[in-house]
C-alpha cells in the first residue's frame, strides 16, 4: 500500500508559519554534537528571521559553522501534530541584547501535516 503524502503545500507552509511565533533553532556544536534553542521569530521578504539573546550557545556554533536547522511546530494531539523544517545557511546580525539570525526559506523545506493521514484516499 502506498504512504499517503501529508507534506504541506507551499500555501499551507507559508500560512502555518505566518501563524506560529516560536522556533527551534539548531546548530552543531563546534566539538560535534547539536545545539537547540527556542526563539521567537517572524516572516521577512522570504525568510525566517529569529531573535537569539546574545550570549546564546546556539550563535557561537552558528559563527564557527552557519549550517542551521530551524523547526517550526504544533502538536496539540497526535492527530493535528504539524511542522515545518528548513534546513540552510544563517546570516548573523551584530551583537545586542537579542541578535538576528536570519535563514532563507529555500528548497530545503520538510513540512508534514498527520490530519493528512485521516483524509479519504483520492
Amino acid at each position: 500500500m502506498p504512504r499517503r503524502d501529508i507534506s504541506m503545500s507551499p500555501d499551507e507552509i507559508d500560512a502555518f508559519l505566518a501563524a506560529n511565533r516560536e522556533a527551534v533553532v539548531a546548530a552543531t556544536h563546534v566539538d560535534g554534537g547539536t545545539l537547540a534553542t527556542v526563539a521567537g521569530y517572524e516572516l521577512r521578504d522570504g525568510a525566517i528571521a529569529a531573535r537569539l539573546p546574545a550570549g546564546d550557545p546556539v550563535l557561537d556554533a552558528l559563527r564557527a559553522d552557519d549550517r542551521v536547522c530551524v523547526t517550526i511546530e504544533q502538536f496539540p494531539s497526535y492527530a493535528e501534530i504539524r511542522a515545518v523544517m528548513v534546513h540552510g545557511r544563517a546570516t548573523i546580525g551584530s551583537d545586542a541584547p537579542l541578535v538576528e539570525v536570519v535563514v532563507p526559506l529555500g528548497p530545503d523545506v520538510v513540512s508534514f501535516d498527520f490530519a493528512k493521514q485521516a483524509l479519504p484516499a483520492e
